[in-house]
């Protein structure tokens, strides 16, 4: 019987095929601890190692998730305990720990990043004061968490590691590659071109699905290397230019759809360099190496003047010469930093 005709679509990449492996090496890691050390109500490490490894990319989200389900987990279970052995385990006193618990909570924690903590803090009260009312429960219940947040940990740092360091430079070549496609395809419309709409629709589909993923990665970077690290200053930085350059792109192609700007041959040429420019850039991430003045030649600048074409492309070259200075900072902060 074949999947397809439920609809299930089927993409296999190495990707998930690494993140399936990594479950299923976690999953038999814990069996044998589980098993071997005989722990009460293993299910609580198994359900950690899944929360942790499961649409978990990187090891920077990785220990972000970590954290914020070990801050729960340990702060509610302390909560708990306190409770239960200041009023004896009086079911009354636990109901009413239970509501002020739950009421701090969700005050402190309800839209923000670490909703995450609220949601797991409100669900281990629920076991710790009304499922099970007794010391040796409240204690075990962080122990097996912990314990499954060590293993899942443990396997996506040392089976096949994904650094959100690496993830970041990637995603910068995407965004190159998305420019320079988008360059030599300006440099070839003509009269006859028609789908110059839809294709700068495409661009901003693509662009716009780039930018909250490339600023998430930024996130994670700050966990595994520092917050304070120059490192994701300049690739926020970076992620500024891309923004300029597609707003620039976007000008140009509104300059020519409603406006009835026609390129000229020394238009062409420009959007030519600029999309060489780009695949350099993206090739110059890829060996993490730089090569100096790429963008910022001075005889292919455009000159300023009364025409809007010729100014947004001096603008989009300024601002690709800019992001070129920025790509050759990271590159050199990318030789320290780790990126497997």
């Amino acid at each position: 019987m074949s999947l397809s005709r439920y609809n299930f679509p089927i993409e296999m990449t190495r990707q998930k095929t690494i993140m399936a492996a990594r479950m299923a090496i976690g999953t038999i890691i814990s069996f044998i601890i589980t098993t071997y050390f005989t722990l009460v109500e293993p299910t609580w490490v198994y359900i950690s190692l899944f929360i942790i490894l499961f649409e978990q990319h990187t090891i920077g989200a990785s220990l972000t998730r970590c954290s914020m389900r070990a801050f729960a987990t340990i702060s509610s279970a302390l909560y708990s305990l306190i409770i239960i052995f200041l009023f004896h385990n009086n079911y009354l006193m636990n109901l009413i720990g239970f509501v002020v618990g739950i009421f701090l909570y969700t005050y402190l924690f309800l839209g923000t990043k670490k909703s995450y903590i609220g949601i797991l803090g409100c669900v281990t009260l629920a076991i710790c004061l009304i499922n099970y009312n007794n010391f040796s429960y409240v204690f075990i219940r962080p122990t097996n968490v912990i314990i499954g947040i060590l293993i899942g940990f443990f396997t996506l740092r040392f089976f096949f590691p994904s650094r959100a360091t690496k993830m970041l430079i990637l995603e910068m070549q995407e965004f190159l590659a998305e420019y320079a496609t988008l360059s030599i395809y300006l440099a070839n419309i003509d009269d006859s071109t028609t789908d110059l709409p839809e294709r700068l629709t495409q661009c901003e589909s693509n662009i716009l699905a780039l930018i909250p993923h490339f600023q998430t990665l930024i996130s994670e970077t700050r966990v595994e290397i520092g917050k304070d690290s120059g490192f994701t200053q300049v690739a926020a930085d970076i992620l500024q230019s891309f923004r300029h350059i597609f707003r620039y792109y976007a000008s140009i192609i509104a300059l020519i759809l409603y406006k009835g700007v026609i390129l000229n041959e020394k238009d062409r040429e420009h959007f030519i360099f600029l999309s060489n420019a780009m695949i350099q850039l993206k090739e110059n991430l890829s060996y993490l190496k730089h090569t100096r003045n790429l963008v910022a030649a001075p005889d292919l600048m455009p000159q300023k003047d009364e025409n809007l074409l010729s100014l947004m492309l001096s603008l989009l070259v300024t601002e690709c010469s800019s992001l070129e200075i920025k790509i050759n900072k990271l590159i050199r902060m990318a030789k320290v930093v780790k990126l497997e």
